[in-house]
């Protein structure tokens, strides 16, 4: 082997091992999760996607951890690098859903004793959904 290659491997060789060693595995877990955990592992994992995005660099994985996710995120300020993508992927093919929608936890009144409810909100809305299904 001639010393460019040679050179050229031990740099590659190299490059990509520091990538690995640097590289984080984060956890996300809605049900048991707080933002205020390292998220570094199954036992101290982050409540929210976007907190975890907020710290990831090139080559960290986050793992998703099972359950329905109501919140925003934002990876617009991330950079993998080539062999060093920043992976989301659900944990151990649980079930993960992100979800676009805000529930609605004001207190709903029966109007006299007709079927009809009524709320507050908080927000507009444009489509309402009960128990998963669309409202028409």
């Amino acid at each position: 082997m001639n010393c460019k290659i040679r050179y050229l491997f031990i740099t590659i060789f190299f490059t990509t091992t520091i990538s690995l060693l640097s590289a984080t595995n984060y956890y996300v877990a809605t049900s048991y999760g707080n933002d205020s955990n390292n998220g570094t592992s199954l036992t101290t994992p982050y409540k929210t996607i976007a907190k975890a995005a907020s710290v990831m660099s090139a080559g960290d994985i986050c793992y998703i951890r099972q359950g329905r996710y109501r919140e925003a995120i934002s990876i617009s300020n991330l950079s993998g690098s080539n062999g060093s993508p920043i992976v989301f992927t659900n944990y151990n093919s649980e079930r993960v859903i992100i979800d676009g929608t805000t529930a609605i936890t004001t207190a709903w009144t029966q109007v006299g004793s007709s079927s009809i409810w009524s709320t507050k909100l908080t927000a507009d809305i444009w489509q309402l959904f009960l128990d998963g299904d669309v409202s028409i």
